[in-house]
């Protein structure tokens, strides 16, 4: 049992009604009403968007961090002798903050690192915690083992800048790619739906007859979505502009 507004694009409300052959009379029950809410792809495509963004802002202060621990480390590093388990300590407060900000990331359900989550999860649960622990241990350290201790934690901590970076690279191309998917799909429905439209037109003039009112609805609609992917494209491309201007 279906209530459908007659617009294709607003919400639809199903109930789902069973009945049996009970042979003394009728038996029937229905369930209570079920909404379907269809979904804006421009709404959708620009939340997804917001949130890759975010994403990215969030890699962009891991790897400025990192940079700023890297250096932070060589300096204590250089002036071991002077250097207090205090200072040792920020530096691995700093790492465990770049841990926790890369945690958020690998929970994103958009993905927003690409091809890049494995090796970051594992960056994750490996090396960061390591550098951490390492961090930690060296400013407890005296002598030849806090000077082992102090070679080991910034080359950890280059190593994980590196593949920072990198990811950072890969989930550009990434995103780049998802947006271009997103479009295509506003651009198939487009198409489909204006399919239909004038098959259902054709289909008028050949039986001479008037065009019915959800026939003008739906193309009334169309030509709002048709409105939204322009203004989808619009908006990427000052995205894309400002990334990748030759594309």
């Amino acid at each position: 049992n279906a209530a459908n507004t007659g617009l294709p694009w607003l919400n639809i409300v199903l109930r789902v009604v069973a009945k049996d052959n009970y042979p003394y009379g009728d038996r029937r029950t229905q369930s209570s009403a079920v909404l379907f809410e269809p979904v804006n792809m421009t709404n959708a495509l620009q939340k997804e968007a917001a949130e890759m963004a975010a994403a990215a802002t969030t890699l962009g202060k891991i790897i400025a961090l990192q940079k700023q621990n890297v250096t932070d480390t060589a300096k204590l590093k250089e002036a071991m002798a002077v250097a207090t388990a205090e200072q040792w300590g920020e530096t691995a407060a700093i790492q465990a903050e770049i841990r926790q900000l890369t945690g958020k990331i690998l929970q994103s359900p958009r993905n927003p690192l690409g091809g890049m989550t494995t090796p970051v999860k594992k960056l994750y649960t490996e090396e960061m915690q390591e550098a951490i622990a390492k961090l930690k241990e060296t400013a407890d350290a005296k002598g030849e083992a806090k000077a082992k201790l102090a070679d080991d934690s910034l080359a950890i901590e280059e190593s994980i800048l590196r593949k920072l970076t990198y990811a950072e690279a890969v989930a550009d191309k990434s995103k780049t790619a998802k947006k271009i998917s997103g479009l295509l799909s506003l651009l198939q429905n487009l198409i489909k739906g204006e399919t239909k439209v004038l098959a259902a037109t054709d289909d008028y003039l050949k039986k001479s007859a008037p065009v019915g009112k959800p026939l003008v609805d739906q193309q009334d609609g169309l030509a709002a979505d048709l409105t939204e992917f322009v203004k989808a494209c619009q908006d990427e491309a000052r995205t894309l502009e400002g990334t990748d201007k030759k594309f």
